[in-house]
């Protein structure tokens, strides 16, 4: 099933920030593979506002809603912040999305003391692919899966979203090597730094 960006904008960024909260509350493990951007659930508010500012421009949406739709996005950071029990997350970034600012160079080293956070948690498994890693699989566009139930993969205009067992299947075997190529630890902590190092 496809989701048009373009129809799901006219109802506003809040909207879309609002839409899932009950599929991540409900996913006991969610995996998230990401080669273009920090995933919404580890943004900060001010790195996600400006995010949304970005994208608000793009799709013609008043850049005010942005502020909105980032603290409604921070109450679903809560399953990460204070965590139940009943939620647990595996990250896997591509190094190269710690290299995609948003909201200058101040935001940005707060973005990386969170992500730093976040690599500490232990309801949390936090990966960073290394740059120029000898791939066992390719990096193509990011994905969350909630389950083994749905998966989600955005688009430039479009969401793709599966809920059938052989395509979830394949993403598992995906990121079931994604996972084997990526750091953790102190040594996806040393990724972080590198990248707030390059700070201007």
């Amino acid at each position: 099933m496809f989701r048009e960006h373009r129809r799901e904008m006219k109802a506003g960024l809040v909207h879309i920030q609002t839409e899932r909260s009950d599929v991540y509350a409900a996913t006991s493990l969610m995996r998230v593979y990401e080669s273009t951007a920090i995933p919404g659930i580890l943004q900060t508010e001010r790195f996600a506002a400006a995010a949304m500012e970005t994208s608000a421009r793009m799709h013609g949406r008043p850049v005010e809603e942005a502020g909105s739709a980032a603290r409604v996005k921070m109450a679903r950071q809560a399953l990460l912040t204070a965590p139940t029990g009943r939620n647990t997350f595996h990250f896997v970034l591509e190094a190269g999305v710690l290299d995609i600012g948003h909201g200058g160079p101040q935001v940005m080293a707060a973005q990386f003391d969170f992500l730093d956070a976040v690599t500490r948690m232990p309801h949390v498994a936090f990966g960073i692919i290394p740059p120029l890693s000898d791939r066992i699989v390719l990096s193509k566009e990011g994905f969350y899966m909630f389950d083994e139930g749905l998966v989600r993969s955005d688009c430039w205009t479009v969401a793709m979203e599966t809920r059938r067992k052989d395509q979830i299947a394949y993403y598992l075997k995906v990121f079931d090597r994604l996972r084997r190529m990526a750091s953790y630890g102190d040594a996806a902590r040393e990724l972080i730094d590198a990248a707030r190092g390059r700070l201007t």
